[in-house]
């Protein structure tokens, strides 16, 4: 906000804030056409305003990948960390043990009690944004000596938005090796995703809904005698989400998700 010839003008400016960022807005005033003097005090930014080290991920970035959409499958982006661990699909952040990170969607803990891997409490088309925090992080979080995952879900506009995904496998587009005796079957399979959100009140109050389904059959084969078998899944996700603007600068959100293996 600014004052021209006696009157205060507003210019809007529009920014994207990163999940659990800083961003700077740098402003651009000009030259009015009055003679008075302005004299602005201002503190000097620090030359480091954001010690905390690490990655943020959009949906946008992660689907142009040909990468699976886990957290754990998004995190390996970032540098600091490894998948060499002793159990699949855990990470090594920062060289702390596989067990001791933090995963976390919309703010709550969604760990394994066992592993520290994160639980399916989450729908991949319904994630947002990632971020990897591998070093320098706040005691906020608390809970581990490696890193920390962190993930936001996408919450209703005012315009109505959705989206469908399908995910096509099939046992027989792999070829079997040699040691196999059994070629692998012929069975289409899907897991279904599916995001809708809108307005229920413009500028006020918004909702998000998500639902995954998946109905899959993996194939393997013992080891010793090559014997082919399946492992069969039948999982349902769902998640709600009401988003509402109490006052400028007050929103509260309140988000429900829930797996059914």
């Amino acid at each position: 906000t600014r004052r021209v010839n006696g009157v205060l003008a507003t210019t809007p400016e529009r920014t994207i804030v990163a999940l659990g960022r800083t961003t700077t807005v740098d402003a651009v005033m000009a030259i009015a056409g009055v003679a008075e003097a302005v004299t602005v005090h201002a503190e000097a930014t620090p030359v480091l305003n954001n010690p905390v080290v690490g990655a943020n991920f959009t949906n946008e970035e992660v689907n142009a990948l040909p990468l699976g959409r886990t957290p754990q499958n998004i995190a390996e982006l970032s540098p600091g960390l490894t998948d060499n661990t002793p159990n699949a699909g855990q990470l090594t952040i920062a060289g702390g043990f596989a067990f001791d990170n933090v995963f976390l969607v919309d703010g709550v803990d969604i760990n394994d009690n066992f592993f520290a891997t994160a639980n399916n409490l989450f729908i991949e088309d319904a994630v947002e944004e990632t971020q990897v925090l591998t070093s320098g992080i706040s005691a906020e979080y608390g809970r581990f000596s490696g890193g920390v995952v962190n993930l936001i879900t996408k919450r209703g506009g005012n315009r109505f938005s959705g989206s469908y995904r399908a995910n096509l496998t099939n046992p027989s587009w792999v070829d079997e090796t040699p040691f196999e005796t059994t070629a692998r079957r012929d069975d289409l399979q899907m897991v279904h995703e599916a995001t809708l959100g809108g307005p229920i009140r413009h500028d006020r109050l918004w909702f998000f809904t998500a639902g995954r389904h998946e109905s899959t059959a993996t194939p393997y084969n013992f080891v010793d005698t090559a014997v082919p078998g399946a492992a069969g899944v039948n999982e349902k996700r769902i998640e709600v989400k009401l988003t509402g603007n109490i006052a400028n600068a007050h929103t509260l959100q309140g988000s429900f998700i829930n797996a059914d293996l």
